[in-house]
């Protein structure tokens, strides 16, 4: 169910691709799967025993739950409880949650793999669904990464992205959302040959003016590569038959994000939309300032750390998985980054705009991570983000020639690397910051 993506065979549709897994077993399914990018979920027969996984950062959902014998999987947690005929949960901490500011924030997305719903559960990144006794098994990391020159990471990369925008846009209309940052300004380097079939543009948020740096910059920088830049205004009136049944979907649904998505559909509904989430996975994304990782510090990362039921969540968590990454050498924040934050907060979007419009993240692809993972960590960190810088150089380098996001913040950390007290600027902001 969705769409596969090669970034080799470009031209191949859901159907060539599928015949390239048949006959595959599980472990090998597994192994080929890690190559495509997409949205989908994939369902197994194998000598009588029935297996479900889904794409790299979990964009097609699958939320199930165990009745008697049965095991009942939907793309929503609200429709499997409405089938099923079950209540909200009555664990006073979880419903605290989805009545407070912090699930605001986090675009009213879930925690771990918990619902507001006892029993049903969310299949998260590197996990498979069994059916037989309603387990889920985790299935990656199962290696070390091992490193890798940083040209031919560069290199790899580079086709990759390529390849994997070039075969959804072989199959589709597309529309690339273009902001000031590094995600975007690859995304853009990567169609340089297919330029000419791609929207480019900006949803103008309300906090935007003309000066903004998600404004400004691309728009300075598409006119200097002769490219037309749209700047939109999602805030149209919304029809009313259209707000109810956005909300009969989804209980929790974000309220913020929905003239956005009446906007989608109104106007761009033959489209499909190429966010640049999910490659942040490579970063160094959450400062914890060498200390040790605990289910508080995570709570406090995601900005949960007033609610109970996070805190367990995230203690079996890391129960799980602290030596699974010393064994792999693995950074555990990195997969905290995968497992938590794109698999909620970085896609609860999508699964809110599903109504309107298919979104497909050109870099859910595990093969891509795991490249960009064997580059050595100074490449990757801010504030120079080299590996991006390189990959986007290598794809396209006049889309160079305006910096990506200049700030005063990006200037401190940038000067005091060069000086070689990074550490303790770093140091200093993240207790300013806390």
């Amino acid at each position: 169910m969705g769409d596969l993506f090669d970034f080799e065979n470009v031209l191949h549709g859901n159907q060539e691709l599928l015949n390239s897994l048949a006959g595959l077993d599980l472990e090998n399914l597994l192994i080929r799967i890690s190559r495509f990018s997409g949205r989908f979920v994939i369902i197994l027969v194998e000598k009588g025993r029935l297996f479900l996984m889904h794409d790299a950062a979990s964009a097609r959902k699958v939320y199930y739950y165990r009745h008697g014998d049965k095991v009942c999987c939907s793309s929503q947690p609200h429709l499997l409880a409405n089938i099923m005929g079950l209540k909200l949960t009555k664990e006073v901490s979880r419903l605290r949650f989805y009545d407070s500011e912090e699930f605001t924030r986090l675009n009213n997305a879930n925690i771990g793999d918990t619902t507001c719903y006892d029993g049903v559960h969310q299949l998260i990144p590197n996990h498979y669904l069994q059916f037989n006794d309603c387990k889920t098994v985790r299935y990656w990391p199962n290696k070390k990464i091992d490193r890798m020159p940083f040209s031919e990471v560069i290199e790899r990369s580079s086709v990759m992205i390529k390849g994997y925008v070039e075969s959804i846009t072989n199959r589709y209309k597309v529309m690339l959302p273009v902001t000031g940052g590094k995600d975007s300004r690859m995304l853009l380097a990567s169609t340089f040959d297919i330029r000419d079939q791609v929207y480019y543009y900006i949803n103008k948020e309300k906090q935007l003016n003309d000066r903004s740096t998600d404004i400004f910059i691309p728009k300075t920088l598409l006119s200097q590569l002769n490219l037309e830049f749209h700047i939109i205004d999602p805030y149209i009136e919304i029809d009313e038959d259209f707000r109810k049944i956005f909300f009969e979907n989804n209980r929790f649904a974000s309220a913020i994000y929905l003239p956005h998505i009446f906007n989608y559909y109104k106007n761009f509904s033959d489209r499909i939309n190429l966010p640049g989430s999910f490659i942040n996975i490579a970063e160094d994304v959450y400062e914890i300032n060498g200390r040790d990782v605990t289910p508080q510090i995570i709570s406090k990362l995601i900005d949960v750390e007033d609610f109970d039921f996070a805190l367990e969540y995230y203690s079996h968590w890391l129960d799980h998985c602290r030596e699974l990454c010393l064994d792999f050498d693995l950074n555990l924040l990195n997969l905290l980054y995968w497992e938590e934050r794109i698999a909620n907060w970085g896609t609860q979007i999508q699964l809110d705009k599903d109504i309107a419009q298919e979104d497909i993240i050109p870099y859910n692809s595990r093969l891509l991570i795991e490249t960009m993972l064997s580059a050595e960590l100074h490449n990757r960190e801010k504030p120079d983000f080299t590996i991006f810088r390189e990959i986007t150089r290598m794809l396209w380098p006049e889309t160079l020639q305006v910096p990506c996001n200049p700030d005063f913040k990006a200037l401190v950390l940038k000067t005091s690397k060069s000086l070689g007290i990074m550490k303790q600027v770093k140091a200093l902001y993240y207790l300013f910051y806390r």
